[in-house]
């Protein structure tokens, strides 16, 4: 059974905050800092996991957390919509994480 696990922070930040975004377009996230990739099924240089998500919280912070029935070949990320910012800091708080629970 294969071995899925890991944890991104959007930046590597070793000190102060930078806002990403506004962007014209919807644009993919990518959390370059993976500190836990087991498996290596993230890349941090696209930004996705191995089922289509997309966050759409109009709030100024937001926690989620989902599960999903993913097939081979599916992909995960988060986007940020057109004309949006997201907030990264030295503390390292924006986070992107996923693990398989079990293989079907």
């Amino acid at each position: 059974q294969p071995k899925v696990a890991f944890s991104a922070t959007l930046s590597n930040l070793q000190s102060g905050y930078k806002f990403i975004g506004p962007f014209q377009e919807v644009v993919t996230l990518v959390y370059e800092n993976a500190f836990t990739n087991v498996g290596s099924a993230y890349n941090p240089q696209t930004g996705t996991l191995l089922t289509l998500w997309n966050q759409d919280v109009p709030e100024d912070t937001a926690s989620n957390a989902a599960s999903l029935l993913l097939e081979k070949g599916d992909q995960v990320y988060v986007q940020l919509m057109k004309s949006w910012k997201v907030y990264t800091d030295y503390y390292k708080r924006n986070t992107f994480s996923g693990h398989l629970l079990y293989a079907m």
